[in-house]
């Protein structure tokens, strides 16, 4: 990200827009350092009347021109110059608030008032105002210039209130008022529907009800101030700068501070509003109700094309947009919005409602109250290009919310290379459409008024998001989530760091994909989160949500999950809190090319009756143990009825199991390699490549089992079935503690498996053994070079009929084949026990 700043405006890193107490991970620190954004030039707080905040200026400058040293006016040339050429040959007539009534105008005998010399003015003179106040009401209803002195020195200030007639009111065209303060009872300035004025270094100050109110017709303004408007006579409104009915305004290097209910409205079909390099500050609630305090409203098919804006410290909203407002912003920065007064709620920078629209280009929002930015109703839609949103603040009234971006209700958001870090609950919430592409977000914040959440991306209740180029980076409790129907579809996506939710220390998942969502994502990098990189639920039936939303699907390619952390279970005997990949309840997954490694507890495991994953080129290595109690490690297991579906799987250098199957799972693999698996390092025991147990079943084809301890294999169990083709096992070892162990496949306790064209050698103590009344159909297979061949504990057993064309061989238990054969042994010997520890895989899901 590397904006093109304005000039005048500073080129710094988002790190300008965080406070110093809000802390930065070291990696966005870097990021951040790499990032080259824009923010308006410094500008004063506070300026005395007279003066004000101009963009580029470090301290307050006048408005308008400085004024006379030594005169009630200016020398005939420097007004004349003001004037400008439209004005070229025009009369002077000049006005003091100290010359006797009967002046003539000129400037040994001015007029009194200023509506005194109007009456002698003729198309296209110049009436010069003197320093002084003048208490009258004037009417421009012709082409002339009205100059003032000076905006610091010359006021026109009438003492009669009303809330409709204005203390200045252009109703001419060709009409310039320039260097004058306007203040009063009333409103300042009203431009009628005929009338068409340029007001430049003019100061409206403490006017009533709108400072400038265009009513139809056309102003330009230029460097002028509009200050603390009060409110009308029923208490209500307040506007800085009011334009209606179709008005046309241009204006440039406006301060509009300190006004009431609205600071800038602009409001009706056909009005249109040109507005560049002004501030807009500190705007206060409507005095009746304590309601609004808006920085700019644009509504009722009204349009703003808005440059160079500051628009700060106001209440509500920074930026309203409703009833089809429509504005072009580029270069807008949108800070510090306050909640309402008289409830706490509100406080977005950005709304856009009830069929507005936004388009908008580098533009800041920092330090927002609930939202940065809104988008709700059908026909609402905003696209935001370069946009940086930062420190979004919770509700003041009930401490929710603080959202970076919400898309609700219908409404439609597009976002290219955003910036979003620091808000609170959801960093990008999605309940509708949505299209981001090159966005960060970043450190989002738990809900501060329970500890939940905190999700980087939330797609919910029947949103849709797509987009690329994601980098999701140490939010809360989830980097991106879809559930309740809603729908993501997402390519090249790193989610880093999710970091476990406040209130109790739990999840921080990579990917929480549950009740009713789906995600189609591809190339997606998950690395260094917490509990589960990849999770999968359906609603339980225990929730409030079951029932109430489709299927939980997603659709992934091209995936790698990372060193995935497990998190200290809820209950003791609860497991399944640091898989690089959960499935649970009804859950379903397609996915290829998916890479795991270094994940704590297990690697990939799918839990409940319904949930399936079909997966074709799956690599899982080095899954470590939890680090709490140094158990578990397993790669990939189907637990409790889940089913797996599997192509060219992978699986290398885990604890305990590579493999698993409990409680009639079942899974069907073809190409299925594990390597090297190890015992568990709390107690050194088991270590197998494959345990299928407790009425589950696996059926595989081309199976290469190298290096396991304990056993290779091991089906066991009432109901039980294990049926291979195509099987190579080499090398099993025993456990460290217990020499008498290391069988290549063990059936025992009833459970039941088929060999098909196998070879099973180097098993430290039996090569296959069966137990019980298992039962056994191998064929075309060899069974050489361990300990013992083949091991029967089963009475009935019927060798002939179990072994068809196997050639049991070299298996010496002796010191050499010379001294001693064991190819067929009855003898008892230790059977692999269950793998009964891992009781409560799907504890992780809730």
């Amino acid at each position: 990200m590397a904006w093109s700043c304005p000039g005048g405006w500073r080129q710094v890193t988002p790190m300008a827009f965080l406070d110093e107490e809000q802390p930065v991970a070291e990696d966005v620190a870097d990021l951040f350092a790499q990032q080259q954004v824009c923010a308006p030039p410094e500008t004063p707080d506070a300026c005395p009347p007279g003066t004000m905040a101009l963009l580029g200026e470090p301290d307050c400058v006048a408005v308008g021109s400085e004024c006379p040293s030594d005169a009630p006016w200016p020398d005939e040339a420097t007004l004349r110059q003001r004037a400008g050429d439209a004005f070229a040959t025009g009369q002077l007539i000049y006005v003091s608030a100290d010359a006797d009534a009967d002046g003539d105008g000129s400037r040994e005998a001015p007029a009194q008032t200023i509506a005194g010399a109007l009456a002698l003015a003729a198309d296209g003179d110049i009436v010069a105002i003197g320093v002084g106040q003048y208490d009258e009401e004037v009417a421009l209803t012709q082409p002339v210039a009205l100059l003032g002195a000076c905006a610091g020195d010359t006021t026109l200030a009438t003492t009669t209130a009303d809330d409709e007639a204005g203390t200045l009111t252009v109703t001419g065209a060709g009409v310039l008022v320039r260097d004058l303060t306007v203040t009063g009872p009333r409103p300042g300035v009203v431009v009628e529907s005929s009338g068409d004025a340029v007001l430049e270094g003019v100061q409206v100050y403490e006017a009533a009800r709108s400072g400038v109110w265009l009513r139809g017709g056309r102003a330009v303004l230029r460097r002028g101030a509009i200050r603390e408007t009060r409110s009308s006579a029923t208490m209500e409104l307040g506007h800085g700068l009011n334009v209606t009915d179709g008005a046309t305004l241009e204006a440039d290097h406006l301060h509009i501070q300190g006004n009431r209910h609205v600071a800038v409205r602009i409001d009706g079909e056909g009005t249109t509003a040109q507005l560049t390099d002004t501030v807009i500050a500190d705007t206060q609630p409507q005095e009746s109700d304590n309601n609004a305090g808006l920085g700019i409203a644009v509504q009722s098919s009204a349009t703003l094309e808005g440059a160079r804006l500051v628009v700060a410290n106001n209440h509500a909203h920074g930026l309203h947009l409703t009833l089809g407002g429509v504005a072009r912003l580029t270069d807008v920065h949108i800070q510090g919005t306050l909640a309402q007064a008289s409830d706490g709620t509100l406080g977005h920078g950005i709304r856009v409602r009830a069929e507005s629209s936004v388009e908008a280009e580098r533009v800041v929002l920092t330090s927002n109250t609930r939202s940065g930015a809104l988008i709700t109703g059908a026909g609402s839609d905003m696209r935001l290009t370069d946009g940086v949103i930062a420190a979004t603040q919770p509700g003041a009234s009930d401490a929710k919310f603080g959202r970076g971006v919400g898309v609700e209700d219908e409404s439609r958001f597009e976002g290219e290379r955003l910036l979003i870090t620091h808000s609170h609950t959801t960093g990008i919430y999605v309940s509708t459409e949505a299209r981001l592409t090159d966005v960060v977000v970043t450190h989002t914040q738990p809900a501060a008024n329970n500890l939940g959440a905190g999700q980087g991306v939330l797609v919910t209740h029947g949103g849709a998001m797509s987009g690329e180029r994601f980098l999701l980076l140490h939010n809360h409790q989830s980097g991106l989530q879809a559930s309740r129907d809603g729908f993501a579809s997402v390519t090249d996506v790193t989610v880093r760091d999710t970091r476990r939710r406040l209130s109790d220390n739990l999840h921080g998942r990579g990917l929480d994909i549950k009740v009713g969502g789906r995600l189609e994502g591809r190339r997606i990098l998950l690395v260094d989160n917490n509990n589960l990189g990849l999770y999968m639920s359906a609603a339980y039936p225990d929730e409030e949500d079951f029932g109430k939303y489709g299927p939980t699907e997603a659709t992934l390619a091209e995936v790698t999950i990372l060193q995935t952390r497990g998190t200290i279970p809820p209950e003791e005997g609860w497991y399944g809190y640091g898989w690089g990949v959960g499935l649970y309840n009804e859950a379903q997954l397609l996915a290829e090319r998916f890479v795991l490694a270094r994940n704590e507890e297990g690697g990939f495991g799918v839990t409940g009756e319904g949930t399936r994953a079909v997966i074709t080129d799956l690599l899982i290595r080095d899954t470590q143990p939890l680090p709490f109690d140094n158990s578990r490690g397993a790669g990939l297991g189907s637990f409790t009825m889940g089913a797996i579906e599997g192509a060219r799987i992978r699986l290398e250098n885990h604890y305990g199991a590579s493999l698993l199957g409990f409680r009639e799972a079942n899974s069907t693999l073809t190409d299925l390699t594990i390597l090297n698996t190890r015992p568990q390092q709390s107690d050194l025991d088991f270590g197998r490549g494959v345990s299928i147990e407790s009425g589950s079943a696996l059926t595989a084809t081309r199976v290469l089992i190298e290096d396991s301890h304990d056993a290779s294999i091991v089906s066991t169990q009432r109901g039980t079935r294990v049926e291979l083709t195509d099987l190579i096992i080499r090398n099993t070892a025993p456990r460290s503690f217990d020499m008498n162990s290391g069988v290549g496949v063990s059936v025992s306790r009833t459970a039941s498996a088929t060999l098909n064209r196998f070879s099973i050698d180097g098993s430290a103590l039996v090569g296959l053994q069966v137990v019980g009344n298992s039962t056994l159909e191998a064929r075309a297979g060899q069974i050489a070079d361990n300990f013992i061949g083949l091991n029967i504990q089963s009475e009935g057993f019927d060798l002939d009929q179990s072994l068809t064309c196997v050639n049991i061989t070299d298996n010496c238990c002796g010191d050499d084949c010379a001294s001693q054969v064991c190819n067929i042994e009855s003898t008892d010997m230790v059977v692999p026990k269950t793998f009964d520890v891992l009781t409560e895989v799907e504890g992780a899901s809730k």
